[in-house]
């Protein structure tokens, strides 16, 4: 499996490519770190986050994640994946992040049952690619919905939570996930921007639970995010 060419995928091509990696690549958050850069493609705020590098990784599947934090999360999928048989995003935008875990865990585990993506909006059924990847995995299911107002009607396994960024928001999505999952993840819990967009941080660090911190190591994608694992 060659990590390195730039041509984006689509998202029912994705778990075709994941079933092509060895155990070794799949477990590799640096050989993951590439095909996302190069493979998936990305959907990021070059100027608020501080990169100048002219670089290749734009477009395709507009995943909203650094792609060294995002390889380093699927090796913990991948090293959880006997615990993960669910999977629930609060805050999917257009799908890139949850196309990736989504056919990562169902490649990595075949016992992979449902998939629920909440967001407010409902960008990632826009155009017709949701309803592609549904009809190859119909139990996957989207919701537009206000998390606020969100009852989940099973257990998640596995909960990543990018939605709500305030202080407020944040904590609550996490609590309520609580109940339900056994591992959660959230996304930017090294963000501080500005005054109004410190929730993440705020709450990442009142977490007394068992958790690592998931941190980018390239060069190229200066500013700190940064993806906080919880683990229930």
């Amino acid at each position: 499996m060659n990590a390195l060419d730039t041509k984006k995928v689509t998202n029912i091509e994705l778990k075709p490519l994941f079933e092509k990696m060895t155990d070794k690549q799949l477990s590799d958050s640096s050989f993951l770190s590439r095909f996302i850069f190069n493979k998936v493609g990305l959907s990021l705020n070059a100027a608020k986050l501080g990169i100048t590098a002219k670089m290749d990784c734009w477009g395709g599947m507009l995943c909203r994640q650094y792609p060294d934090e995002l390889g380093k999360l699927l090796t913990v999928l991948y090293n959880n994946k006997h615990r993960i048989n669910s999977f629930c995003e609060i805050g999917t935008g257009s799908g890139g992040t949850f196309y990736v875990i989504d056919s990562f865990l169902r490649t990595v585990n075949p016992n992979m049952g449902n998939s629920l993506s909440i967001d407010i909006w409902s960008h990632i059924i826009s155009k017709g690619f949701f309803e592609r990847y549904k009809s190859i995995h119909p139990n996957v299911k989207h919701l537009r919905a206000n998390s606020a107002r969100f009852v989940p009607d099973q257990n998640y396994d596995f909960c990543l939570i990018d939605g709500d960024h305030s202080y407020i928001g944040c904590k609550r999505d996490y609590t309520l996930m609580k109940k339900y999952s056994k591992i959660i993840a959230l996304h930017d819990i090294k963000l501080k921007d500005d005054v109004n967009n410190v929730g993440v941080y705020k709450f990442w660090n009142e977490i007394k639970d068992r958790k690592i911190e998931l941190l980018n190591d390239d060069s190229r994608f200066p500013f700190p995010v940064g993806i906080g694992v919880v683990f229930l």
